[in-house]
């Protein structure tokens, strides 16, 4: 199969780079792909070592000087801290 493409390649130097490019993407989507696995399993493994009763409040990383900017997990962590619920 490789030997009826090689004329395609010699004709045009283009597909060349276009197949090349296109390598480089297919792999660069797997190697993320692989990490984001291993990010996933290593989130579960800590996930699944908490204890039963404890609640776990998803929102995005606040900054080093500023609360979080979404107002829901804001309102939601000052009941829980205001309750007393850790």
């Amino acid at each position: 199969m490789l030997s009826q493409l090689a004329p395609y390649f010699e004709e045009s130097p283009w597909l060349r780079y276009i197949s090349g490019a296109a390598a480089a993407v297919a792999s660069v989507v797997f190697l993320r792909k692989l990490a984001s696995s291993s990010r996933r399993r290593a989130l579960e493994k800590k996930w699944n070592s908490q204890p039963k009763d404890v609640v776990t409040l998803h929102m995005v990383n606040r900054g080093p000087y500023s609360p979080n900017p979404s107002p829901y997990p804001v309102k939601v962590e000052t009941y829980m801290r205001a309750v007393g619920i850790k």
